[in-house]
């Protein structure tokens, strides 16, 4: 099968639901395989990807979270405002799959309670122990850090 055989057939998926589908769908138009590059179109679907919970999506969670928790103005979006609680809750998602970049990038935000975030520095912690269990180097380093310094190493 061709690309844009498949392309159908993670459309017609992503209209009953099915979660995978719409995760396929959304890299489709990304990558634009089967397709025109739509980064729009892909944004709206990696969203509906996650609302119905892929876990299988972790690199959507995470760029989705991105997206949120920088505040700039992205082309294909209209949301340009910071929104750090939807960024927290997208990578939270993906590390209650299991996904150390998820529970690193929870912890990160949780750590500098930016924008409407607030700050919660024994969470933060929670999850940079939980992000270097699943071997995310980065959440090891903060990880240490907090229980030594009681703080994140400062980046200049």
């Amino acid at each position: 099968m061709k690309g844009k055989s498949f392309f159908h057939y993670f459309e017609q998926g992503c209209k009953l639901n099915n979660p995978v589908s719409c995760n396929y769908l959304a890299k489709c138009y990304l990558q634009g395989k089967g397709t025109a590059v739509d980064p729009q179109a892909a944004f709206k679907i990696a969203e509906k990807a996650c609302d119905l919970g892929d876990c299988s999506g972790d690199e959507m969670y995470m760029w989705l979270s991105s997206i949120y928790a920088s505040g700039r103005k992205w082309s294909f979006t209209s949301r340009t405002r910071q929104n750090n609680k939807i960024a927290f809750d997208l990578a939270n998602k993906a590390c209650n799959c299991g996904f150390a970049s998820g529970c690193f990038k929870s912890g990160y935000l949780l750590d500098k309670g930016e924008g409407n975030l607030n700050k919660d520095p024994k969470r933060a912690l929670q999850y940079y122990e939980k992000a270097c269990g699943l071997g995310h180097m980065e959440g090891c380093e903060h990880y240490y850090w907090f229980n030594k310094v009681g703080a994140t190493p400062q980046v200049e």
